[in-house]
């Protein structure tokens, strides 16, 4: 993650559409909290936050005309403490009427958004809305959602979990005869069967949701001290446009969970207090490579930064590590009167003001510039190597926080060893810590971040086991590699 002098090393969401199946973890601890559910079961029955209402845009029982685009919708009126309001879809039609799509709050589970989508086709649009409020005890900051499986033509399709933020652009691409789904940010959707992104700016400006909404006689709680960053309900939409890669005719099915955590009340929620996504944690870099024409890639290449002008990425300088929600991280540090450091992770980050190290790093590895891959034909290792990306000296790594086996055939760096200090570089200041400390147990450095360095260490365990690898030919010997949590 950041480095915060030369051999130091501080290292460090579109809603979905149809009825899909969604599973979920979930995990509280200290004040900051992610719950999902698993099988419709509460981890607490003091945070709750739930789907209340939802529209369609075309519902199938309306035999109104198709869509011509998303549009959007505009919250006219709402009663706070109740569920009356009144909300308009506003956007053009087409003349024709082929397609359909349903939305409803799950029977079961009223933490599932279900949604139907039948008779699609290339260019037609649906878009749901959908509103929010928390039944539970506690106050709640409800951030996104996830997508866990998509259902084509009632057959189930594994997808996730997607932490799907606002903003951000997915796509989704099917193959039915593996029964597989490829699902990536970005706008180069032309193939995929669909495209989404997540909307609301009550979902953006991250408002908290007080606990049991108003009360019963709409009067604000007492004990609310920061009135304008409270509310007791949050409404959102999905816009979802199918692409050319869509099966004309087929129904899609998709379930859509919260995520969520708890939040302490007093506290005035920023949007600079933002979780860690997938786009946020992807990985680019820039160079030349040997390719031997059966998919296989040789060589070190830099990392980019990916806010310079026309450059690939999220537009800003550095990445995250996305880790593993409710999971222990630990950290040795030198000098700060104690030599560790410690935390549960939220939010995927571990480097929060709730986390072991107590401050906020965002991005977490600000210093994009000391990063370089390392790709032989079955590894792959993200090394540090001071400066690289200002001098392009290849050569001097002092070690690798992730590292693993590396599967051209189906583009997936798996992260499977433990973090290496090369010899020669320098000696660990308590060697062995990241892996064998009090406060996380004994790994073997799997699915994780950690590493050994001159001036401590650190153990943050991942919440993927691995990323998809993408290689695009830049021309005259030159790719660049994404890697992506996955």
């Amino acid at each position: 993650m950041k480095r915060r002098n030369i051999g130091q090393g501080k290292i460090g969401a579109v809603f979905l559409i149809s009825i899909m199946a969604f599973a979920a973890i979930g995990v509280g601890y200290a004040h900051w909290q992610e719950t999902l559910t698993i099988s419709g079961v509460m981890t607490t029955d003091d945070v709750y936050p739930y789907f209340f209402t939802c529209e369609s845009n075309d519902w199938q029982s309306t035999n109104s005309m198709d869509p011509s685009n998303c549009g959007e919708w505009e919250v006219t009126s709402y009663t706070p403490g109740t569920a009356n309001y009144v909300v308009q879809w506003g956007a053009g039609r087409r003349d024709k009427n082929v397609g359909w799509c349903d939305v409803g709050v799950n029977s079961e589970n009223d933490q599932i958004l279900d949604i139907t989508i039948g008779d699609a086709y290339p260019c037609y649009y649906a878009h749901p809305f959908f509103g929010i409020k928390n039944k539970g005890s506690a106050p709640v900051l409800v951030h996104g959602i996830q997508l866990f499986e998509v259902s084509f033509d009632d057959k189930p399709i594994p997808v996730g979990p997607i932490d799907i933020m606002p903003g951000q652009i997915w796509g989704v691409r099917i193959n039915e005869e593996t029964s597989k789904a490829n699902v990536h940010p970005g706008v180069n959707n032309a193939k995929d069967d669909f495209s989404l992104m997540l909307t609301g700016d009550d979902l953006i400006i991250n408002k908290q949701l007080d606990p049991k909404s108003w009360g019963e006689d709409d009067v604000v709680d007492d004990h609310m001290e920061y009135i304008d960053q409270y509310t007791d309900a949050l409404f959102g939409d999905i816009c979802i446009h199918f692409e050319n890669g869509c099966e004309q005719g087929t129904k899609y099915d998709f379930k859509i969970g919260l995520v969520f955590w708890n939040w302490p009340e007093y506290v005035q929620v920023t949007p600079q207090q933002i979780p860690n996504t997938i786009a946020s944690s992807t990985m680019i870099f820039e160079g030349e490579l040997y390719f031997d024409d059966v998919d296989t890639y040789t060589g070190t290449i830099p990392m980019i930064d990916e806010s310079q002008p026309g450059a690939a990425g999220d537009g800003e300088a550095g990445f995250d590590v996305y880790a593993r929600n409710g999971y222990m991280a630990a950290y040795d540090k030198v000098g700060t009167g104690q030599d560790y450091a410690y935390g549960h992770v939220a939010i995927h980050d571990a480097y929060n003001t709730a986390g072991g190290w107590g401050t906020q790093y965002d991005p977490d590895c600000g210093d994009w510039y000391n990063y370089q891959l390392t790709l032989t034909g079955t590894t792959w290792a993200l090394e540090y190597n001071g400066n690289v990306g200002n001098d392009g000296i290849l050569t001097g790594a002092s070690g690798a926080p992730m590292s693993g086996d590396m599967d051209w055939g189906n583009t997936y760096a798996s992260e499977t060893n433990a973090g290496a200090y090369y010899a020669g570089m320098g000696t660990p200041e308590s060697d062995g810590y990241a892996l064998d400390n009090p406060y996380t147990g004994v790994n073997d450095g799997t699915q994780s971040w950690d590493m050994d360095w001159s001036w401590g260490s650190e153990y943050i365990p991942l919440q993927y086991p691995g990323f998809d690898v993408l290689v695009a030919d830049l021309g005259g010997g030159s790719y660049r590699v994404t890697l992506t949590p996955s």
